[in-house]
């Protein structure tokens, strides 16, 4: 197909209609009038027009970025946590709303949600600066003050002349009770920026906690000379000028309250006692129902975290005879201050009032569990400690049991010998199955497990020996028939596999595993449609068969329809919330899609069912990573090399995790535990040198790549391993030797495309696309080595070549938002028509991509509709600000608009 044609036909079928277009326009220029009105200190009009942006376009990223700013400032954190999450899933970037995220979260009280999703590390210096100051507020608040200062401290580090560090800190030590180093803290902070009313407030609060009024008032009346419509400094001041019986005084600032702040609990609060104190009953009463209803509307964890709004919400609500209510507020507000006698005073009138003259404290105690002197119970009890993975507890178990059979009963022999392989000894464990399975061959009980390792062990041959054995015994056992197709299908001998699975079907039409590895079968043949008509035959007898739902997600992520694959995930889930397959699914499929917000609450959901399960606290760790918090991704991955034991293969996978995490140290401990349980396990061996790579120890992971190559000459990953240490070393002749060598022993697209970047790097472009082109021309169905291609024929300027292989890719992968993204990029360099429309086809594909964005709207820019890039030429910048081609065409597309006006 000519690129003519083919940019006609894509024009033909473009997703955006001209009425998509003219929305675009609009929601533009509502963005940059509230832009506008933002600079202009008009808050609540660029929340108006905002709205009206997004009402416009409901995706436009930077108008959602800006309106949870414009919450922020306007008090209203509920407002700015929803846009704020939209604009996360959308994809912004983290540096762009995090230090809004967390001021959020610390208002709504969510502080250990924040400590846990936002961490500082990879942030520019400024928005890590903020970040930490918030963090810093959340363990204060969660009682942490050590922590908190170690977090003002590093703050701090980065800018020693900034005062909001120094007023976190003095709040630290204040909550602490140390009030000489708190006065301290509020005086630099103070003295460094003396125009700063928060200094002058924090003084103010030490004075006032320490009973001495005047200097109290003192530092709030120089926070209020500074900004007269400080929330907190006049809240402070008002209570302490009632204290002080100086009730005129107070009611000017009340009147500043009631004024600016009418729906403030506190502002509200105070109304009522100036109300109370006036006789004016109505009007107090009527002040106590607005303060407790500001306060019901806030989030309770939000209000948890201030023991002033507690207090607060259980006597408004006590004294409006609203007892329930009141006693939630009082009972959490006692849980921090037991002593607190008006507390205490007012729970024990309404504990009084209802007739509860002694409150009892039940003391939950379950019974002491005996181990009977019985070897079937000792048996039974180490079985569920297997299922739980503790492993080393059910070898004693099984020890004591065997050893009060003498050993002459078979099922506690496959236990025994289950629980060996769990802490690493497999030889020894194979050697108990053996050993149980000759003294009842043909038997299931013992025959299954063994059959079983087998398999993990890739031996087909003996497991097929062993069932067939079992089933002579046992012809009408269907699940030991099923498993033998199963180890057919493991021996590549599908048409043997198949006519099992339909043996099993003919002798129970109902048996729902031979129907689910039938399906698995047909999508392994790449027949999915006869796959998807048997999974939706079990769902049509059985709507809630977890299973079938989990193989049609797999089926559909297969062929591509990842939104129907999610759906189906999204039901099993309905169905069994703490089912862990679908749900670890979705995390995968939740994190490619960049919504990692929802991936981590479907992990901390799993992981929460399934505590100590490997694979449920992978994903958890892999989404703490994805949100940028190494510290509590290393923390799930080091406790699946706790709970691992010896199982090598977890080891492993273990170690990979944690060297994403940039955990080297704790990967090196999982291989060599893995090496302990394994010895010479190559995967172990072969990842392990590659760590010495990660790490910067180039002539460690040499040597060690060296002695692997001599030992296995035959394995193309090593030659592959140290062709990436020669290159990074830039030592390019032998990464060219060694890409070749694994090339040579297997002939993948990894080795091929390895080899290519070896030629490229050593100067000799020509020579690298020669090869790649040679392994593209036997290899057309190759993706990633013609994409590799592509790119090289744009270094070289062969534009019209790389087009040609951009639109072979777009048909070979018709919902790669990146292929078509860069065939729009060569078709703007080449000014061909239709890039616009390949251009739409890659955001409709992937809006979430700021390249994606970024190439619309330049692709609009240059069809003279500047209007109408500016919106995705911000929005890419939301999602990539330091990118310097985006930068570039935000800046020209902004010079055209206003050279355009004039």
């Amino acid at each position: 197909m000519t690129p003519i044609l083919l940019a006609l036909l894509l024009g033909v079928l473009s997703p955006y209609p001209a009425w998509a277009a003219d929305r675009a326009v609009r929601a533009s220029d509502f963005y940059e009038d509230a832009l506008v009105r933002m600079q202009n200190k008009d808050t609540k009009g660029a929340i108006v027009q905002l709205k009206n942006a997004l009402q416009q376009d409901s995706k436009m990223l930077p108008a959602l970025v800006l309106l949870g700013k414009a919450y922020l400032d306007s008090g209203a954190p509920l407002g700015a946590e929803r846009v704020l999450a939209d604009a996360e899933r959308l994809g912004a970037d983290r540096s762009q709303i995090i230090a809004m995220q967390v001021e959020v979260y610390n208002l709504l009280g969510k502080n250990q949600a924040l400590l846990e999703r936002f961490s500082p590390d990879g942030l520019p210096s400024e928005v890590k600066y903020k970040v930490l100051v918030t963090r810093a507020y959340a363990q204060i608040d969660l009682e942490q003050p050590r922590a908190a200062i170690q977090s003002l401290e590093q703050a701090r580090q980065i800018d020693p002349n900034n005062p909001a560090a120094l007023i976190a800190q003095s709040m630290a030590y204040l909550r602490s009770g140390n009030f000489a180093d708190a006065a301290a803290m509020a005086q630099l902070a103070i003295t460094k920026k003396p125009g700063d009313p928060a200094g002058w407030n924090m003084k103010g609060s030490i004075a006032h906690a320490q009973g001495n009024a005047p200097d109290a008032l003192a530092g709030y009346g120089k926070a209020l000379a500074l900004k007269p419509d400080y929330l907190d400094a006049l809240i402070a001041r008002a209570s302490l000028l009632f204290d002080l019986n100086r009730d005129k005084d107070a009611a000017r600032d009340v009147a500043v309250l009631k004024q600016k702040f009418p729906d403030d609990p506190r502002s509200a609060y105070l109304q009522a006692l100036q109300a109370g104190r006036q006789g004016k009953d109505t009007e107090a009463r009527n002040a106590l129902t607005a303060a407790a209803s500001a306060l019901d509307a806030l989030p309770f964890e939000a209000v948890q975290t201030r023991p002033q709004l507690v207090l607060l919400g259980g006597i408004a609500h006590y004294s409006l005879g609203q007892n329930e209510k009141a006693k939630t507020y009082l009972g959490s507000y006692l849980k921090k201050y037991p002593q607190h006698m008006g507390a205490r005073k007012i729970m024990t009138a309404i504990l009084m009032s209802e007739k509860d003259y002694a409150k009892a404290i039940a003391f939950l105690e379950g019974p002491a569990r005996a181990r009977p002197n019985d070897p079937q119970a000792l048996s039974l009890l180490a079985t569920a400690y297997m299922a739980l993975g503790q492993h080393s507890k059910a070898v004693s178990l099984l020890e004591q049991a065997e050893g009060m059979s003498g050993g002459n009963t078979p099922d506690i022999a496959t236990n025994f010998g289950l629980s060996l392989i769990g802490v690493g000894q497999e030889a020894q464990g194979m050697a108990q199955l053996q050993k149980a399975y000759a003294k009842t061959p043909g038997r299931a009980y013992s025959g299954v497990p063994l059959a079983i390792m087998y398999l993990k062990q890739n031996q087909a041959k003996p497991a097929i020996q062993v069932l067939q054995a079992v089933l002579k015994n046992e012809p009408q056992n269907l699940t030991v028939l099923n498993l033998l197709a199963v180890a057919r299908g493991v021996s590549k001998d599908t048409a043997g596999a198949r006519k099992t699975y339909e043996q099993v079907l003919e002798k129970n039409p109902s048996f729902i595993p031979a129907k689910l590895n039938l399906a698995r079968l047909d999508r392994y043949e790449g027949k999915p449609e006869d796959a998807r008509r048997r999974l939706l035959s079990v769902l049509k007898d059985q709507p809630k068969n977890l299973d079938a739902l989990y193989e049609l997600a797999q089926l559909e992520l297969a062929v591509g329809r990842t939104q129907d694959a999610v759906r189906w995930l999204e039901k099993a889930r309905s169905f069994n919330p703490q089912s862990l397959r679908p749900n670890l699914m979705l995390v995968d499929l939740y994190l490619g899609t960049g919504d990692v917000q929802k991936a981590l609450n479907i992990a901390k959901e799993a992981q929460a069912s399934n505590r100590d399960n490997l694979q449920a606290l992978a994903e958890l760790g892999r989404c703490y990573l994805a949100i940028g918090n190494r510290g509590l991704a290393r923390e799930n991955f080091k406790r699946i090399t706790q709970l691992a034991g010896f199982d090598a293969d977890w080891q492993q996978r273990a170690a990979e995790l944690q060297i994403s995490a940039g955990d080297y140290e704790g990967a090196r401990y999982s291989l060599d535990k893995a090496l302990l349980s394994k010895p010479g396990y190559f995967p172990a061996l072969l990842l392990k040198a590659g760590l010495e790579k990660f790490s910067g120890n180039l002539d460690g992971a040499d040597k060690q790549a060296r002695a692997l190559a001599a030992q296995y000459p035959r394995a193309a990953a090593v030659q592959q391993l140290l062709g990436d240490i020669a290159m990074q070393r830039q030592r390019y002749g032998e990464a060219i030797t060694a890409y070749g060598a694994a090339y040579n022993l297997e002939k993948n697209a990894t080795h091929a495309i390895g080899l290519y970047n070896a030629y490229n790097a050593s100067g000799n472009p020509a020579k690298a696309l020669t090869f790649i082109q040679s392994w593209v021309g036997s290899n057309p169905a190759d993706p990633a080595a013609r994409r590799i291609l592509a790119g090289a024929y744009i270094q070289s300027g062969q534009l019209d070549l790389a087009q040609q292989h951009y639109e072979t890719l777009s048909r070979q992968l018709p919902n790669d938002a990146g292929i078509h993204n860069d065939l729009a990029y060569v078709m703007l360099k080449r000014r061909q028509p239709g890039a616009l429309a390949v251009a739409e086809r890659a955001y409709q594909l992937a809006p979430n991509d700021a390249n994606v964005a970024d190439t619309l709207g330049w692709a609009w820019v240059e069809a003279g509709q500047v209007e109408k890039g500016l919106r995705y030429l911000r929005e890419a910048q939301v999602r990539s600000p330091e990118n310097p081609e985006i930068r570039d065409h935000l800046a020209e597309a902004l010079k055209r608009k206003q050279a355009g006006s004039r």
